[in-house]
């Protein structure tokens, strides 16, 4: 299995600054772990992994969101967009389930990511492992993973965009 420390070496290898953090104990849901840190879940970044059609894809969303799965199947212009179990998914990116990072993937998956997550200058992601997170700028984010910036999340009540 791959760890932060593929992580680390990809972005490395770009040039793109982050940074990893520890954190004491595993957690398995970014969420939690943003909580335990008192980062706002507007700062956290989840990656989301589907099938679209015969593609796989991964999409980026704030933690204070959720995917609007009719948005998501026109932008990617599928038929039907279906969530990957995690079994499948630690096959595919050779990633703990819930440490599974945007970046740093063997596969060629597409991505993703709502304008949402380019409010925040800095966000936090899963980084790999089940007790690390990824602090990393979001536009560098967006260039780590060469992914298309889509409106793909439900709107709430008094949401502006």
């Amino acid at each position: 299995m791959k760890s932060s420390i593929d992580v680390d070496n990809f972005l490395t290898s770009l040039g793109i600054p982050h940074e990893m953090f520890t954190i004491p104990r595993p957690i398995r849901d970014i969420l939690a772990a943003a909580a335990t840190l008192g980062i706002k879940s507007s700062a956290v970044v989840k990656p989301q992994f589907y099938t679209a059609g015969d593609r796989k894809i991964m999409v980026l969303i704030s933690g204070d969101k959720k995917i609007d799965m009719e948005k998501l199947r026109k932008e990617v212009k599928a038929e039907k967009v279906e969530e990957i179990d995690s079994e499948k998914l630690a096959t595919l990116t050779r990633y703990f389930p819930g440490a599974t990072p945007p970046v740093a993937l063997d596969n060629d998956i597409g991505t993703y990511i709502d304008f949402y997550c380019l409010r925040e200058d800095v966000v936090y992601t899963s980084g790999g492992g089940h007790s690390n997170i990824l602090k990393i700028r979001s536009y560098d984010l967006v260039r780590a993973t060469e992914a298309e910036i889509v409106d793909v999340v439900a709107q709430e009540e008094g949401d502006q965009g």
